[in-house]
């Protein structure tokens, strides 16, 4: 997958530094070091760019390395293979890179594909990525993911709804909405209001924790289709659970409802 990003983010660079050249405010070059103070749209293009301060417009980047330190844009798009970004941008953006570290706040929608993600922003809107590696936090109204490795951070807090596709995935924050997720093995060590998983164990040869769901957090009731479940957590309302065998309620759980049928081979896929 981090090769597929590689492709799309230098094809995604091409694209915009040819569509910059036919905007009259920007700069290009090979290293760029630059304090903005745009009151409408501007556009950087090189290999190494640093910049800081204000774009009221939408700020366009297309550079192997990026980094934005105390930003503040109307809106930010951009290609790089390193991208990083500290600040602001009212009414969100669309990344494209292989490495990314966001910390900041937007007020709108972000949108990303890349490889290794580390997020921790407050998003006044959705947040939708395709990645590989990742790591989010922060205060998100809807939270939609596609990834390999996924961790929902301790400090995470979603106002809404939260999608997920993942090979393994662990929430230790909160998802006030519903958590809708398939992956391989899921944990839940935080919070949701109503969860919604499936974690099909696959073909064999597979790995134990293959079709794995571990619930030592809290949820407040839903559905569950896996090959194992296990509680040790909370489960405040009716839980229905499709699985290889009854859920193992260890010590500690406190599940007042739990429903289960045998699972009797079939897929764990949302329909």
């Amino acid at each position: 997958m981090r090769n597929q990003v590689l492709l799309f983010a230098g094809a995604a660079l091409s694209a915009i530094a040819l569509a910059s050249a036919a905007h009259a405010q920007g700069m290009s070059g090979g290293s760029i070091n630059a304090r903005l103070d745009e009151a409408g749209d501007y556009r950087l293009a090189g290999a190494d760019i640093r910049a800081s301060g204000r774009v009221a417009g939408t700020l366009r980047v297309a550079g192997a390395d990026f980094r934005g330190d105390t930003l503040e844009v109307g809106r930010i798009e951009g290609a790089a293979a390193d991208f990083t970004f500290t600040g602001r941008t009212g009414q969100g953006g669309a990344i494209n890179a292989a490495d990314v570290r966001w910390t900041g706040e937007s007020g709108g929608d972000l949108r990303f594909n890349a490889a290794d993600f580390v997020f921790d922003g407050d998003v006044d809107g959705r947040l939708n990525a395709n990645i590989a590696d990742g790591r989010v936090n922060g205060t998100i109204s809807e939270l939609s993911l596609n990834a390999a490795d996924l961790e929902l951070g301790d400090s995470l807090a979603v106002t809404g709804d939260a999608r997920i596709n993942a090979a393994r995935l662990t929430l230790r924050g909160e998802v006030d909405g519903m958590l809708d997720a398939s992956a391989r093995t899921i944990r839940i060590a935080g919070r949701a209001g109503q969860v919604d998983l499936y974690a099909d164990p696959g073909r064999r040869p597979r790995r134990d924790t293959d079709g794995l769901v571990e619930i030592t957090g809290e949820i407040g009731g839903g559905a569950v289709c896996a090959r194992t479940v296990v509680i040790s957590g909370t489960v405040g309302g009716t839980l229905d659970v499709v699985a290889d065998e009854q859920p193992r309620l260890e010590s500690g759980a406190s599940a007042d409802s739990v429903n289960f049928t045998p699972r009797d081979g079939r897929r764990c896929e949302r329909a």
